[in-house]
């Protein structure tokens, strides 16, 4: 993209345009060489999209993916805002947690919502998984390198089953145990923005012979920013008004009331913001560490303190580094299984067999036999499993015996059909892999 309203004379000292910050694209196996997967609608949260015209960035969707653009001339600035939201967050209050003084925390959120029905099927993920209900999170805090690219790291046994709806997609329903005493809402960056305590105890009977001591002050909590405070039932739902939160990934923490209980584990849960539910929801921050592999995945590398007189020019090349982020999905692999029936009085089935017409093909046994609507029929089921594709590269025949059952095996039918997406057997066991039924009638 280049901006059209600079000039074009070689004498100004400086010509600017829109350069590339970060992009993502999305690509499945199922596809093929390209690998492109159009099946998702990809679209930046509300608070993202405000993000975008304040740092005067400019986002384009395209079939596939998502890109993001800069101005030359306004490189500095964008710098200097993340290295300011860092310096803010130095001073962390004393419900945060440690990891708000590592960045910025600085992202772009985008939602991932599906256009395919038929993406479940043909993609390696557990049938648990629902559209619409389940979301997967996403982040360039955890990738890794690809070709070219950064691979963001996609588990799906860590989807979190987002809140169904009830009268206000912004109210979450958190459980609490009955020994609860406190809890702590953080935001994805550590920020402490929500509390809640267990009611005090009802003071007991007053001796009137005994004097009356005044009731201490509550200890004061230093916090930079406000944090909220709310009641909290042990036992039941911790109930949180999200209308002032943007929507991305939160967590929190409970106390309890056994002797010298630390807060425990941060618990996951996603706010998106809208009564449906995306299949993905995934966060691209601008600057961050270095993960835990090494791998330095974020377009901006902050310097300690930014130099004043830095040029344009000099920030583009010392402190942004663009990225192309890219989100792989596998093809399922199923077994796959013909169902073939011979006409009445066919003797073809006494040698049926197939075999791959090109190279690569599955391999099958022996045939079982078996009654498919009261006329006898061959199961013939592969050796291994094998990925779906849209358009497979394989070609399997049919033979079976000659006329009158002698001589040998003839071709019945030259191109067998092939498994599609439409239809999956899920596997009786989770560590199984699918099925994929075909059935034959000649």
């Amino acid at each position: 993209m280049v901006d059209r309203a600079g000039s074009a004379d070689p004498e100004l000292p400086e010509q600017f345009r829109y350069e590339r910050l970060m992009s993502v694209s999305v690509r499945h196996d199922f596809y093929g060489r390209s690998g492109l997967c159009r099946d998702f609608v990809i679209t930046p949260t509300a608070a993202t999209q405000t993000l975008l015209r304040n740092l005067g960035l400019v986002a384009k969707p395209r079939p596939g993916g998502f890109d993001v653009f800069y101005h030359g001339s306004r490189a500095a600035a964008l710098v200097r805002h993340l290295c300011n939201r860092r310096d803010d967050h130095q001073r962390p209050g004393s419900l945060d947690l440690p990891r708000i003084q590592s960045s910025s925390w600085s992202r772009l959120t985008l939602t991932f919502t599906l256009d395919n029905q038929l993406f479940t099927n043909f993609t390696e993920m557990p049938f648990a998984i629902r559209p619409g209900c389940d979301c997967l999170y996403l982040s360039n805090r955890d990738a890794s390198a690809g070709d070219g690219t950064v691979r963001l790291t996609v588990r799906w046994k860590d989807a979190i089953p987002t809140q169904q709806a009830t009268f206000s997609s912004a109210y979450q329903h958190l459980l609490t145990p009955p020994n609860a005493q406190h809890a702590v809402v953080y935001d994805v960056s550590g920020r402490a923005f929500l509390c809640a305590d267990k009611p005090p105890e009802r003071p007991a009977k007053k001796d009137a012979d005994k004097p009356e001591l005044p009731a201490k002050p509550a200890p004061r909590q230093e916090h930079p920013h406000t944090v909220r405070s709310i009641g909290m039932i042990p036992g039941s739902n911790l109930h949180l008004d999200m209308t002032r939160e943007p929507a991305g990934r939160y967590s929190y923490a409970i106390t309890t009331d056994e002797p010298g209980a630390k807060p425990g584990t941060e618990n996951a849960f996603l706010y998106t913001g809208t009564d449906h539910v995306p299949l993905l929801m995934a966060d691209l921050f601008f600057d961050g560490p270095d993960n835990s592999l090494g791998g330095d995945w974020f377009p901006v590398k902050l310097p300690e303190k930014f130099p004043n007189d830095a040029t344009q020019q000099a920030v583009m090349r010392d402190y942004i580094k663009p990225r192309h982020y890219e989100i792989h999905f596998e093809a399922r692999k199923t077994i796959w299984t013909y169902y073939v029936v011979l006409p009445a009085g066919s003797t073809a089935a006494n040698s049926l067999s197939i075999e791959a017409a090109s190279k690569d093909g599955p391999t099958f046994g022996r045939p079982a036999r078996t009654t498919l609507a009261g006329r006898p029929a061959s199961i013939f089921t592969a050796r291994t499993a094998r990925k779906l594709q849209s358009r497979p590269d394989v070609a399997l025949r049919l033979r079976g015996a000659g006329a009158n059952g002698s001589g040998s095996a003839r071709i019945l039918l030259d191109r067998l059909p092939l498994p599609s997406a439409e239809t999956i057997i899920p596997p009786p066991k989770p560590d199984k892999p699918a099925a994929s039924e075909v059935f034959v009638y000649l």
